[in-house]
C-alpha cells in the first residue's frame, strides 16, 4: 500500500508539472502570435486580425524581461518528474528561450534592417489581404484597422533604420538597391487600383450579411486609408534612394561591422543549433564539394562529356529533351513522380504516414522530395530527405573572404542555374547571414546519426524506426534531436539485450545521397562562410 500510495503522489506531482508546462508553453506561444499578429492571420488566428506587428525598436527590452518572465515559470518546474516526450518538449522551450536572451545583444544589429528588396511592406501587398478574411462586417473593420495603422509601422521601421545607421549596422548596398524601384512598381494614383482595395470590391458588394450603407462607409474608409498608406510608401522609397543608401555598409559581409565576426558565430549558432564555427561549417563545405564533385564528375565521363560542369550544366539546358512545353505536361510530369513514383515507396522508409495528400499545382524529383514526401510534408529535414531518393532509385538521370562576383561566379561555375538567379542568391546571404548553412549542416548531422545508428545497433537498425525517432518530436535544435536520436540508440540496445529472441535483421542501408540535387544546397550552406566570415 505504502508504495501504490507513494506511486499515486508522484503521478499527481508529475501530473501536476506536465500541466505548468502545458500552459507556460500556450502562453509563450499566445505571446508569440500576438508580436507576429500577421504570421497569426495567414495561420488562420484570427484574434490580432486588427493589429500590425510592433517596428518600435524600444520593443526589445519589453520583449527581454517577457522572455525572462517564461524562463523563470520554466525553472520552477521539476525536470526530473517528467517524461521523455515532455523532457524533449521542455529542453526545446528552454533552448528557446535562452536563444532569445542570447540575442539580445544583437538587437542593434541585423534587426534594425526591416526593409529589404526580400523583406518589407512593399514585397507583397497582395498577400496583406490574401490571409484576411471578409465574411463579417467586423472583418472588415479590422482589415481597415490594420491599413490606418500601417503608416506608422514604416515610420517604425525608418526609426530603425535611422538607429542603423547611427550605429553603422546598415545592409550592403545591393540588399537595397532595388527597394524604390519595388516600390514604383505598386505605387498608383488610385486608391482603387491598390491591392489593399479588392475585397471592398466584388467581395464586398455579394456580401449580404453587411447592410449597403456600411458597405458605402467601408470603401470610403478603405480610399481613405489607402491614400495615406501610398503616401507613406513614397515617404518610404524618397528615404531608401535619399537616406539609407547613402549610409550602406563599405563590404558585402558583415565582418565590416564592429564585432561583426561574433555577430556571424552567433548567427550560426542561432540558424543551426550547433557549437560550429564558421572554420568548421566551411571545411564540412569543403568536404562536401570535393564529394559530390567526385560523383558529378563519374557521370559526366559515364555520359562521355569532356569538358566542366559548367559546361555540362550548359549543354543540358540547351538540349530540348529536358524541356517540358506546357503547363500540362509539367503538371502530369509533377504528378507522376510524387503519386507513382515516390508515395508508393514511402513504407519502405516511415511508419506512422499522415493521410494527407500531396496536391500537385505546377529539378522535378529532388525538389518533389524535398518540399512534398518526404520531405516537409513528413516534418523532416528536406535535404536529408532528397537523399533518400537515391535510396529507393527514384533518380535515374544520370577561407577567404570573396566578393560578391566571386561567389556568383563560383555557383554558376558548379550549378546549372542562371546569373540572375544565383545573384539573388548571394544577395538574399547578404540579408541573412548563416541562414543557408542550415540546409546542408542539418542534412549532415542527421546522416551522420544514421550512420551512428547503424554501426551500433548492426542488424537491429530499423530505418523506419530510426525516421520515427528523428520526427516525433517535430522540429527540433540539432543538439536535441542528437540527444534524443541516441536516447533510442540506448533503448533499442537494451530492449535488444532482454529479448534476444526477437532480434532479426532489419536490413538497414547505408546512407546514400544524391547528386546534382544537392549540389545547390550545398553551396547554400558554405558560400555564406566564404562572404561574411
Amino acid at each position: 500500500f505504502k508504495e501504490y500510495f507513494n506511486d499515486l503522489v508522484y503521478s499527481i506531482l508529475s501530473g501536476d508539472q506536465v500541466d505548468d508546462l502545458d500552459k507556460l508553453q500556450k502562453d509563450f506561444s499566445e505571446w508569440r502570435l500576438e508580436r507576429a499578429p500577421e504570421y497569426a492571420t495567414t495561420i488562420g488566428i484570427h484574434r490580432y486580425n486588427d493589429i500590425l506587428e510592433n517596428f518600435k525598436w524600444q520593443r526589445f527590452d519589453t520583449d527581454k524581461e517577457k522572455t525572462e518572465s517564461f524562463l523563470s515559470g520554466l525553472q520552477r518546474i521539476d525536470y526530473n518528474s517528467l517524461d521523455e516526450l515532455n523532457k524533449a518538449g521542455y529542453d526545446v522551450f528552454n533552448d528557446t528561450l535562452h536563444t532569445f536572451l542570447q540575442g539580445y545583444k544583437w538587437k542593434d544589429y541585423n534587426a534594425m534592417n526591416p526593409v529589404s528588396f526580400l523583406e518589407g511592406p512593399h514585397t507583397d501587398p497582395q498577400g496583406f489581404t490574401d490571409s484576411a478574411p471578409f465574411y463579417t462586417y467586423g472583418d472588415y473593420v479590422n482589415f481597415l484597422s490594420r491599413i490606418q495603422k500601417l503608416p506608422q509601422q514604416i515610420e517604425d521601421m525608418i526609426g530603425r533604420m535611422n538607429r542603423s545607421i547611427t550605429f553603422r549596422h546598415t545592409y550592403y548596398n545591393t540588399a537595397v538597391l532595388e527597394v524604390p524601384n519595388q516600390i514604383d512598381g505598386i505605387l498608383t494614383d488610385r486608391p482603387e487600383d491598390f491591392p489593399f482595395y479588392k475585397p471592398f470590391t466584388e467581395k464586398l458588394q455579394n456580401n449580404t450579411n453587411i447592410e449597403d450603407s456600411l458597405k458605402i462607409t467601408l470603401r470610403n474608409d478603405a480610399k481613405t486609408a489607402i491614400q495615406n498608406v501610398l503616401s507613406k510608401f513614397r515617404a518610404l522609397k524618397t528615404y531608401m534612394s535619399q537616406v539609407y543608401q547613402r549610409n550602406t555598409r563599405s563590404q558585402p559581409g558583415v565582418n565590416s561591422w564592429d564585432k561583426g565576426e561574433e555577430y556571424y558565430r552567433d548567427c550560426l549558432r542561432w540558424h543551426l543549433s550547433l557549437d560550429m564555427s564558421p572554420e568548421e561549417v566551411h571545411q564540412k563545405g569543403l568536404e562536401e564539394v570535393s564529394r559530390i564533385s567526385g560523383k558529378m564528375n563519374t557521370i559526366m565521363k559515364r555520359l562521355n562529356h569532356q569538358g566542366s560542369v559548367k559546361q555540362f550544366f550548359d549543354n543540358i539546358k540547351s538540349d530540348s529533351r529536358f524541356f517540358l512545353n506546357t503547363s500540362e505536361q509539367v503538371l502530369n510530369r509533377f504528378n507522376d513522380i510524387v503519386h507513382r513514383q515516390i508515395e508508393p515507396t514511402l513504407p519502405q522508409l516511415f511508419k506512422d504516414l499522415p493521410n494527407l495528400p500531396v496536391v500537385v499545382t505546377i529539378d522535378f524529383m529532388a525538389l518533389s522530395l524535398h518540399e512534398t514526401s518526404p520531405g516537409h510534408h513528413l516534418q523532416g529535414w528536406a535535404l536529408y530527405s532528397e537523399a533518400l531518393g537515391e535510396e529507393l532509385n527514384l533518380y535515374k538521370d544520370d577561407y577567404e573572404f570573396w566578393s560578391r562576383q566571386h561567389a556568383i561566379q563560383y555557383m554558376l561555375n558548379y550549378t546549372a542555374y542562371n546569373e540572375e538567379a544565383m545573384t539573388n542568391e548571394i544577395d538574399r546571404y547578404l540579408v541573412w547571414p548563416g541562414q543557408a548553412c542550415a540546409y546542408k549542416i542539418g542534412e549532415l548531422k542527421i546522416r551522420e546519426l544514421r550512420t551512428k545508428a547503424e554501426k551500433e545497433l548492426g542488424t537491429n537498425f530499423d530505418i523506419k524506426d530510426f525516421h520515427s525517432a528523428v520526427l516525433k518530436n517535430g522540429a527540433l535544435q540539432l543538439n536535441i534531436l542528437e540527444r534524443i536520436v541516441n536516447q533510442w540508440i540506448q533503448s533499442v540496445k537494451e530492449s535488444a539485450s532482454t529479448n534476444p529472441a526477437t532480434n532479426t535483421c532489419k536490413g538497414g542501408t547505408s546512407a546514400a545521397e544524391s547528386t546534382s540535387a544537392n549540389v545547390l544546397h550545398l553551396f547554400l550552406g558554405i558560400i555564406w562562410f566564404l562572404l561574411v566570415r
